[in-house]
């Protein structure tokens, strides 16, 4: 579609474009009870006949706490937070 919709000298780009869009996506979809015939890894221990949806059960949760929690040197608290005044925020008395 891309070369329909921009020309035959875009072919190459889109083709590169698709490939890298299809071995990105892994085993996903929109339609979680679309079957995986053939796994997309050589090496995959995938069962056969297997949904995306029991695909998707199967692969590992990763652990994200060390993103989001609170790095050592960091404080709980703020020591030189900012206070915004009327003015900064454009009221004034006279409005």
């Amino acid at each position: 579609m891309g070369v329909e919709l921009f020309g035959a000298e875009t072919a190459v780009p889109v083709a590169v474009a698709c490939f890298v869009a299809y071995a990105c996506s892994g085993h996903n979809g929109i339609y979680l009870s679309q079957r995986v015939a053939v796994p997309k890894r050589a090496g995959s221990t995938l069962p056969p006949d297997l949904t995306l949806r029991d695909a998707r059960a199967l692969r590992p949760v990763p652990d994200l706490s060390d993103l989001f929690a609170p790095h050592p040197t960091e404080g709980l608290s703020m020591s030189d937070a900012h206070h915004v005044s009327q003015t900064e925020i454009g009221w004034s008395a006279s409005t």
